[in-house]
């Protein structure tokens, strides 16, 4: 069972990404009703992965996630960019070197 300060953390996070939501929302960005269908889904996910490992102590969930997330995100924007690195940097908000970076980690230049 989460400690009280484990809780706060994850109370903390839930606030932020809703006033980053309303953040957006009052300057007019369009909200996908997608966005919100991909943090459901990795929630769902994550929570179907605590509970098979049966009690097992997790470790690097973290980074799982992200390595997992981040690929098929640099594939969707590469194809959006027509491969134009530049452009995906922006779309990312990544240093074109960072984008580079992370396309020789996954595999994808």
């Amino acid at each position: 069972m989460p400690s009280e300060n484990e809780w706060n953390g994850f109370r903390q996070k839930a606030f932020r990404r809703h006033s980053v939501l309303k953040t957006f929302q009052s300057k007019g960005y369009a909200m996908n009703p997608a966005t919100a269908d991909i943090a459901q889904c990795i929630e769902q996910n994550l929570n179907q992965y605590f509970k098979d490992l049966n009690g097992t102590e997790p470790c690097g969930v973290y980074d799982m996630v992200l390595h997992q997330v981040e690929k098929p995100l640099l594939v969707c924007v590469m194809e959006q960019c027509g491969g134009n690195q530049s452009k995906a940097s922006v779309m990312l908000g990544l240093n074109r070197n960072t984008l580079r970076k992370k396309l020789i980690q996954h595999g994808l230049l």
